[in-house]
């Protein structure tokens, strides 16, 4: 995937995303997964481009998935319901800022094809926008329809936009949000993106990561939901001697066994399904449980909690001896590195490469044993 400031040539890739899920175009059983309001010519989205370089797009393919627009009030004041926004602006206040044309900017529309959508893009093309606005406004006001809730949860749950106001407007309801364009996009992007090992658009990944979120109203409660599932009903490899190695998520769950490693793919792919940041981390312990005199890489997780940070959590699975729990802000992990063996400092938002050889290449137990995934920091 490409981000970039559009140009010109790019409108009409633009217009064929935006009048695909246009209000007024969209079937009526397709709005509850979010549409977009204003209509928009081509004349008004090269204005767009170059007075006030406010239109970005995310390419796949040279194809235009997603795009956002972010402009001046002066440029949105032609449109009557942007002008009515104008009107109320001095009389809205965000973290203890009066509100006006000088100080912020009118956010959106955005929109994201179907078919990349809950992959990280949405999150990605934001932060990427944010960035540029951030040079020119300290704080971003958008608005979204009452009846657009798909919009609104991503906005808020995913994004963190903060409602400021509601008010109608040719007889519909809206939400007015803000957001501080200082403050980097909470939900860390790259560790928010769908890969072929983090395959969360999987059906079945999917449909799980919905039904144990399914409730649930804060990214601890869905955090600790999904590491329990992975720890406690996924089986670890090893310790059950299964005769199969898994890497990708969807594999993981399909065969309901993994190693470390592939246990912490699920689960990231199960967390980042659900909008909350994952990455992974590793410790290089001595494998004397398979082998004598030998080390090898141990994966775990890292999750970005809202009110702690980043947070690290081991969904291996517990047995005599081991007792990994989720219970932020304290770790409790499932080993502690003992002499000649240590953390590797990172977070990561893909798996290293060597751990993904290792588990393409050696496809059965015995084989995995000899072969453990390994690497030197020191």
């Amino acid at each position: 995937m490409q981000l970039r400031i559009a140009r010109v040539e790019d409108i009409d890739g633009v217009l064929e995303l935006h009048y695909r899920y246009q209000i007024d175009s969209i079937a009526e059983e397709e709005k509850k997964d979010g549409f977009v309001t204003t209509p928009f010519t081509s004349g008004q989205l090269r204005s767009l481009i170059e007075e006030e370089q406010g239109l970005f797009i995310a390419l796949e393919d040279e194809r235009v998935i997603a795009y956002v627009m972010a402009a001046s009030w002066r440029f949105w004041s032609a449109w009557p319901m942007f002008a009515y926004m104008i009107g109320g602006l001095g009389e809205l206040e965000y973290h203890g800022v009066k509100l006006s044309v000088d100080n912020s900017y009118q956010y959106g529309p955005v929109c994201v094809d179907r078919s990349v959508r809950g992959s990280g893009v949405l999150e990605a093309i934001f932060e990427f926008a944010r960035v540029e606005m951030a040079k020119r406004y300290p704080v971003l006001v958008t608005f979204i329809n009452r009846i657009n809730t798909r919009s609104f949860a991503a906005h808020t749950r995913k994004l963190g936009l903060e409602v400021i106001a509601e008010f109608g407007y040719n007889g519909n309801s809206y939400y007015e949000l803000a957001y501080d364009t200082a403050r980097p996009s909470g939900n860390l992007p790259e560790f928010l993106l769908r890969s072929e090992i983090v395959d969360y658009d999987d059906p079945a990944v999917r449909e799980l990561a919905a039904r144990l979120s399914d409730g649930l109203e804060d990214d601890e409660a869905i955090a600790e939901a999904c590491f329990r599932y992975v720890r406690d009903e996924v089986r670890h490899t090893g310790d059950h001697h299964d005769d199969i190695t898994t890497w990708k998520a969807s594999e993981v769950l399909r065969y309901k066994t993994g190693w470390c490693y592939a246990k912490s793919h699920l689960l990231a792919a199960l967390l980042r399904a659900n909008g909350i940041p994952a990455g992974f981390c590793y410790q290089r312990f001595g494998c004397g449980e398979y082998r004598d005199d030998i080390h090898c890489l141990h994966g775990l997780n890292a999750v970005y909690l809202c009110q702690y940070g980043w947070y690290r959590v081991d969904p291996r699975g517990n047995k005599e001896g081991v007792d990994a729990q989720f219970s932020p802000p304290v770790e409790k992990l499932a080993f502690e590195p003992g002499e000649g063996e240590y953390d590797l400092a990172d977070i990561y938002p893909e798996p290293l490469a060597v751990v993904v050889e290792k588990l393409e290449s050696n496809r059965s137990y015995d084989a995995m044993i000899h072969d453990f995934p390994d690497i030197r920091t020191e």
